[in-house]
């Protein structure tokens, strides 16, 4: 891709959260993208419709499971529901692959 942090092309998902969805292999399903959250900033509340991996690249992140800091990984399922929040200082930016895209509640 030869993208650094400053040259992806993010898309707002919404306030202080944006992201970039990746291209995956011929016949490979789910969902693989970069997601960045200001410092601060909380996720809407949200569940899965699947498995989702999470690998924290830069900052670090917090929700109801614990705090997730540079090269950190989550891995939660369809029983999970959370609400991320970025750092107060830093923000974050992660590598997320799941299943299927969020269930978004709010």
């Amino acid at each position: 891709y030869g993208l650094t942090f400053e040259t992806v092309p993010w898309k707002r998902l919404g306030p202080g959260v944006w992201h970039h969805r990746l291209s995956l292999s011929a016949g490979v399903e789910g969902d693989l993208r970069l997601l960045k959250i200001a410092a601060g900033r909380r996720m809407p509340e949200h569940g899965h419709g699947g498995s989702e991996l999470t690998l924290v690249l830069d900052g670090a992140y917090s929700d109801e499971t614990g705090t997730y800091r540079r090269g950190d990984m989550q891995d939660v399922d369809e029983s999970v529901e959370h609400t991320p929040m970025a750092d107060q200082i830093t923000g974050c930016i992660c590598l997320i692959a799941s299943d299927r895209p969020a269930r978004f509640k709010g």
